[in-house]
């Protein structure tokens, strides 16, 4: 899924940068900032609520730095529904703090029952002060209908993500969330995979490397990423 967005010709590329992922799940599994860790020595902070599968987290990715809470609005202790899938049982990675209607008459229609924990949660501006993190290249946000919620504090820190991925398929908010983040400098560039791509508009005039196809029908959509974060030329 997102780790689609990630550059399969990595040798050409020699970058470090920071990452965040927030719905990180057990950092292994369709998990986006794990190439950007394993091949491009990232710095890649990780972020998952539900105590099981955090400890998951914790054994795939001893190199990262692990963070047991939710991103929120607001901080202190929330209730968060985690998804009991039929088969994948808790590792459905459908939790949210707030399901939108139509994602949770889903959930139930494939026979999900729900799991009330509850969780420590941080806003991004307290993530970043606690967390002394001053720059961020890519920020990853899948969080099952509650990003517009998180990304309204973005407007009370100076830090700005170059690169925000965006869940979007079970957030019916995606207008406002357009809006926030365009009044926040960024532009919203492409939609991957239902992830909404935005860039700092400011760092657009750095994406004119030329883009090379990867095969006669399509182009490598990690181009964004790759030629603003790292001036690919491959």
């Amino acid at each position: 899924r997102q780790r689609q967005m990630c550059i399969r010709d990595s040798q050409k590329i020699v970058a470090t940068g920071i990452a965040v992922e927030c719905g990180a799940f057990d950092g292994k599994t369709e998990s986006t900032c794990l190439f950007f860790e394993e091949s491009l020595g990232w710095l890649v902070h990780n972020i998952e609520p539900v105590p099981s599968i955090y400890s998951k987290l914790l054994n795939n990715r001893k190199y990262s730095i692990n963070h047991n809470i939710g991103l929120s609005e607001k901080g202190g202790t929330q209730k968060f529904n985690n998804a009991i899938h039929p088969n994948l049982k808790e590792n459905s990675g459908n939790g949210s703090i707030k399901h939108k209607d139509y994602h949770m008459e889903k959930l139930i229609e494939i026979g999900c029952t729900f799991e009330e924990i509850t969780i420590e949660t941080l806003t991004i501006s307290k993530f970043f002060l606690i967390n002394q993190i001053k720059t961020v290249d890519l920020f990853i946000l899948d969080v099952a209908g509650y990003e517009f919620e998180i990304l309204s504090d973005l407007k009370n820190t100076e830090v700005r993500p170059s690169v925000l991925c965006v869940g979007k398929q079970h957030d019916n908010q995606w207008n406002d969330i357009l809006a926030l983040l365009e009044n926040l400098g960024y532009k919203y560039t492409e939609n991957l995979h239902n992830t909404g791509i935005f860039v700092l508009t400011k760092l657009l005039p750095e994406l004119h490397n030329p883009i090379i196809d990867v095969t006669p029908n399509s182009k490598p959509k990690i181009n964004i990423v790759s030629n603003l974060l790292q001036n690919s030329i491959y």
